[in-house]
């Protein structure tokens, strides 16, 4: 009798098996979405501000160091495998002061990093490296004139060259205007146009429009107000300027981030607050070619901070809509990184944070190949020294490691 139950006891055992391998419809895909975090520095300021993905599966990042490199800041990145481990690092400057704003890989699996250079660390210039696929300098420009001129992003353009969006104090129609810089492949210049009245103008972001223009956002400032607008102007495939638009003349915000949209539209993330709030919100909508409004939404409770180094971005999604990144005071005693999921009408599908004790941030986000999210920016709960890259992978629903406090 015992016999017989030892045996009925093992088959019973082994239906068991052969019945929970073959419940596929049961099985959770986000099971096989690594999640992680990982900080990377050294004893002193390590500040990142973009990630990308690249063609082994792993990501690259970029930002600045004052713990690696000359002295001062120097652009630094740092290259990961797909679990966030670190294979290689390499550090661009000279003992005045260079950062990175942002990165990309090229279609020979080097590197595109766009960034700043201050020979004095007050008057700047913009600073485009191209590297080889471990980061080693294969041509190195700059652009700018004799006073202050900065970057925030550039993009791949149709005829194989490159479009870089930022300011001049340089080439300026009076205080601070948009820059544009066209090059061909090589960085060379192939021309540029400055846009902006006697106010201050500065451009964030771009994208070239099917028309081989380019929509241009950032912000202008209101003398009516004494604020900055939320602008966006249009421009044709010389540059030569067709439109603008300022949003929200009675709130004060920027644009920080315009993509295309699986629809065919375009979609802009940026900041605004109304007069007399101390916080600013995260700002998104959706426009056509002509500059006409789908949808914009203020999403009143992520209180976005902002300082000189603080932005959102925005990334299209695999499902059409849009996963947003930004740093946020709302949710805790310090700033934590906030991840905003939307669809594809800018309805809020989930948002999660992720910090420790301290002030972390989250600047740049890309959606990774296994559907969940990675995202970069900086922490001084985490690492080695007064802040330290802040890089963290999340499954597809924002779901992460558990950070200790």
């Amino acid at each position: 009798m015992k016999l017989l139950l030892v045996i009925l006891i093992f088959f019973f055992s082994i239906f068991n098996l052969f019945s929970c391998d073959l419940a596929d419809d049961n099985w959770d895909n986000r099971i096989n979405q690594e999640t992680f975090y990982k900080v990377f520095g050294g004893n002193k300021e390590d500040y990142g501000f973009s990630v990308d993905t690249t063609n082994d599966g792993g990501y690259i990042l970029a930002g600045f160091s004052t713990s690696y490199g000359n002295g001062n800041w120097d652009a630094w990145i740092v290259k990961t495998d797909k679990n966030g481990n670190g294979l290689w690092n390499r550090s661009y400057g000279t003992p005045k002061r260079e950062s990175a704003w942002q990165i990309m890989q090229t279609n020979n699996s080097g590197y595109i990093i766009l960034g700043e250079h201050s020979p004095d660390n007050q008057k700047g210039n913009i600073l485009l490296i191209q590297t080889d696929s471990l980061g080693y300098i294969l041509n190195e420009t700059s652009y700018g004139g004799e006073e202050n001129d900065g970057a925030r992003q550039i993009i791949k353009t149709s005829d194989g060259g490159f479009a870089i969006i930022g300011y001049t104090y340089s080439f300026t129609a009076g205080g601070r205007d948009i820059w544009l810089i066209k090059t061909d492949s090589n960085g060379n210049k192939e021309w540029s146009e400055s846009y902006g009245w006697v106010y201050n103008e500065t451009g964030y972001s771009l994208i070239e429009t099917i028309d081989n223009g380019f929509f241009l956002v950032g912000s202008q400032w209101n003398p009516k107000v004494k604020k900055h607008n939320i602008y966006i102007v249009k421009v044709d495939s010389k540059g030569n300027f067709e439109w603008d638009k300022k949003i929200h003349e009675n709130n004060t915000g920027f644009a920080h981030k315009i993509i295309n949209t699986s629809d065919g539209l375009y979609a802009i993330s940026g900041i605004s607050k109304k007069l007399g709030n101390d916080w600013y919100d995260l700002w998104m909508a959706k426009i056509d070619f002509s500059g006409n409004f789908f949808w914009q939404q203020i999403y009143s409770t992520s209180h976005i901070a902002l300082n000189q180094f603080y932005f959102v971005d925005i990334k299209p999604t695999n499902d059409g809509g849009f996963i947003s990144i930004g740093p946020s005071d709302q949710f805790g005693k310090n700033m934590d990184a906030l991840l905003m999921k939307f669809d594809s009408e800018g309805n809020n599908d989930w948002y999660k944070t992720y910090g420790g004790k301290d002030q972390e941030i989250g600047l740049s986000v890309v959606q990774a190949r296994d559907g969940g999210y990675a995202f970069v920016g900086r922490s001084n709960s985490y690492g080695n020294g007064l802040y330290d890259y802040f890089f963290v992978k999340t499954d597809s629903i924002g779901e992460s490691v558990v950070f200790t406090q």
